[in-house]
């Protein structure tokens, strides 16, 4: 479906028990109860999600080279995609 161009997708689990990451935007995140964000190389760095987020949260990092990796995983994050 997003490669045929659609713009928004809605997941709609009632039941479902498990959570999930918010690509980039902490505010949803945080509006919604997810687990945590996925933050890419221009976004915000770790820490500043660490401290918007609640306790315990999921920060993931996108990374496309082993430094950023490195760099990523010294700044803390909980994986890299």
């Amino acid at each position: 479906a997003l490669i045929g161009g659609v713009t928004i997708v809605q997941i709609r689990q009632k039941d479902a028990d498990t959570g999930g990451t918010i690509n980039d935007r902490i505010d949803i995140a945080l509006a919604i109860g997810a687990h945590g964000v996925h933050v890419g190389q221009k976004d915000m760095p770790v820490a500043t999600a660490r401290r918007l987020l609640p306790e315990n949260s999921i920060v993931g990092v996108s990374c496309n080279t082993e430094s950023e990796a490195r760099a990523a995983a010294l700044d803390g994050a909980d994986y890299i995609g």
